[in-house]
């Protein structure tokens, strides 16, 4: 359903930043979650669902950390 233009709208460099501060946020909220109660669920003697649980946490808190990391070197990188 276009109106027939062929103008394509673009979404601003802040909002894109704020969005993925958002989704990164989430994400890590998510997996300090996960982590924290996967090693409640080992104290409790749940081997395997703490082990996944903490291991689901960890890969969740790594992916911001990630984007974050390869982001400031890019950076960095720019300003050489």
């Amino acid at each position: 359903m276009s109106d027939g233009s062929e103008e394509k709208r673009r979404i601003s460099t802040l909002a894109a930043v704020i969005v993925a501060v958002a989704i990164g946020a989430a994400l890590a909220y998510l997996g300090f979650r996960l982590a924290s109660f996967g090693v409640y669920a080992f104290s409790e003697d749940e081997l395997l669902l703490g082990v996944l649980t903490f291991v689901a946490g960890s890969v969740l808190i790594g992916i911001p950390v990630a984007v974050l990391t390869s982001q400031v070197v890019a950076l960095l990188r720019r300003r050489r």
